[in-house]
């Protein structure tokens, strides 16, 4: 499973091109870098300096599945990667990111890298001679803060945790997401789901406390789902979001029946309703005790009533350790 999880580079720059088109990538040089480094090599970043050339034209195959899950997986995290700004540190960036167990996470930090790169490259093309003296401060500070980003994502390459730094200390927080009336959506909604899915519905469940994300996709149809994504199991969906760096929102889950897209655009219609309107809620409760306590409760009924709370045992990473 391994060689399938370790994204090639040409598939990332197809993602890079759809999403900003002065992106800067040497598309020559990446395929040759592809071809010439194994998946258990270290990739030399500093490769990254090279020119840009945008004129060379791409042809290449329509992204797998594998490769739509780790552009998920980039959406997941990016947001949080960006907002990191002033002195920030190692441990703070290792915060955000998945636990080293994880498949994706050196694919993640290259793409993070790449990200930085574009963006330290477009402000070096900007003309600065017209700034005023405060805005030639903050764009030297913006500058020095992308800087610093590629610094600790080199060093997080090969972090190692100290002894009061476990990396499986803790998993991901579930949030269970409530309906108007004050009950829990999923609760009820998975008393329309016949017990043969439950199995596979613990499962993905489970794999949002251990950052494994099983079948991820991001729901991308239109504006009211920004932000929220979609766990595929045999049939069953699960839908959630990232609330903080580990406590994920719990929203809802469905049968998927074949061929019955409005019955499924429905679903998620008015499930990304219930959660836009109880999103700032839910991010203001996370530091109340007496909620999550409750919740907590909440989580464990689930678990109960899903049959399968000692089936397993599970820890941060999942099976892509």
């Amino acid at each position: 499973m391994a060689e399938h999880i370790e994204v090639k580079c040409n598939e990332l720059l197809k993602k890079i091109e759809d999403d900003c088109l002065k992106a800067n990538s040497n598309i020559k040089f990446i395929k040759e870098f592809n071809n010439n480094c194994s998946s258990k090599e270290e990739y030399d970043l500093s490769l990254f300096n090279k020119e840009i050339d945008l004129t060379e034209k791409i042809e290449m195959d329509d992204m797998d599945d594998e490769t739509s899950k780790f552009e998920s997986f980039v959406s997941l995290y990016l947001p949080d990667f960006l907002k990191l700004s002033g002195d920030f540190t190692i441990h703070d960036l290792i915060k955000i990111l998945p636990p080293k167990s994880n498949g994706y996470y050196k694919a993640l930090i290259y793409r993070f890298i790449m990200e930085v790169k574009k963006e330290i490259n477009e402000f070096i093309s900007f003309d600065t001679s017209d700034l005023s003296e405060s805005d030639l401060l903050e764009y030297k500070e913006l500058l020095d803060n992308n800087k610093r980003k590629i610094t600790l994502l080199k060093e997080a390459l090969n972090f190692e945790y100290d002894d009061t730094e476990e990396e499986n200390k803790e998993l991901n927080e579930i949030v269970l997401v409530p309906t108007s009336g004050g009950n829990i959506r999923i609760l009820e909604d998975l008393k329309k789901i016949p017990n043969d899915f439950y199995s596979t519905l613990y499962d993905l469940i489970k794999s949002i406390e251990t950052g494994e994300f099983q079948g991820l996709k991001k729901l991308t149809n239109n504006g009211n789902v920004e932000g929220i994504y979609e766990l595929k199991g045999s049939n069953v969906r699960v839908l959630f979001s990232r609330l903080s760096s580990n406590h994920y929102a719990l929203i809802t889950c469905f049968l998927k029946k074949v061929n019955f897209d409005n019955y499924y655009n429905s679903i998620i219609s008015n499930a990304s309703s219930l959660y836009n309107s109880s999103e700032d809620m839910l991010r203001e409760q996370l530091s109340n005790e007496e909620f999550m306590k409750q919740n907590n409760l909440y989580v464990e009924e689930l678990f109960r009533v899903l049959g399968n709370s000692d089936k397993k045992e599970y820890t941060r990473g999942g099976i892509n350790a």
